[in-house]
């Protein structure tokens, strides 16, 4: 039961915010851009779309870990 609430969690947010589709981007920043982006990476978020979050891991990338256990 608790897959399928996972999954009803899942594409609940997926129609709130679009589907997911894991995906390495490079980016190539003006210096001023690149120093406004690393000030807003440097603090983590507290909540995501309205889902407070329990964690954030920044191991490889960026991984919200939410409350709901979502």
């Amino acid at each position: 039961m608790r897959a399928t609430w996972r999954g009803e969690k899942l594409k609940a947010l997926c129609n709130q915010v679009g589907s997911h589709y894991p995906q390495r981007e490079n980016f190539r920043l003006t210096p001023e851009v690149k120093d406004k982006f690393t000030e807003k990476l440097r603090f983590d978020p507290h909540e995501f779309c309205r889902h407070k979050l329990k964690e954030v891991v920044r191991k490889d990338g960026l991984n919200l870990i939410f409350e709901d256990g979502l």
